[in-house]
């Protein structure tokens, strides 16, 4: 692999998790979030959903940092097939989805202050999500409340470690 998208709902981990992967395997790190325009951000915080016009152009802001780099993480929703291909278009991706409850999910959102996600957006996320399949390279990772930063990155660098 060259790039690992860590990916999923909000409220999910997916920063957290990227940026201690990006540490351990020392590959750069893109946060999907800061490159959000700010017709996105002021739409989410409304509590209005995305579309796909929304997205495409920031997939594609994406994907242009992702190849200005040999070995890349990124955090990214990635919430359908066809966002993955635009963010993987010509590279060796391997998705990480963090599955987390919905419960556990409203509950980490909820916590947050500093955020421009608001937990009534939720719904919309989780509606929107296809998880990867069989045909994608991914990797599905549980995530319960029990569940560790360090616990987590350790099952992805063993994947990855195992394509090497």
């Amino acid at each position: 692999w060259d790039t690992v998208v860590v990916m999923g709902v909000a409220g999910c981990g997916k920063s957290t998790v990227a940026e201690e992967l990006s540490k351990r395997l020392r590959w750069t790190m893109i946060e999907g979030d800061r490159l959000h325009p700010t017709h996105n951000i002021e739409k989410m915080k409304k509590g209005i959903p995305l579309d796909d016009s929304d997205r495409f152009p920031w997939l594609r802001a994406i994907r242009e940092e992702i190849g200005r780099n040999s070995t890349v993480i990124v955090s990214c929703s990635a919430l359908k097939k066809s966002y993955r291909e635009i963010l993987c278009e010509g590279r060796r991706c391997l998705f990480v989805l963090l599955d987390v409850s919905r419960d556990d999910l409203l509950s980490r959102l909820q916590a947050r202050s500093a955020h421009f996600f608001p937990p009534s957006l939720l719904d919309s996320q989780l509606a929107t999500l296809e998880k990867p399949s069989d045909r994608e390279h991914s990797l599905i990772i549980t995530v319960s409340q029990s569940s560790s930063v360090n616990s987590i990155v350790d099952q992805i660098v063993q994947y990855v470690s195992g394509y090497r």
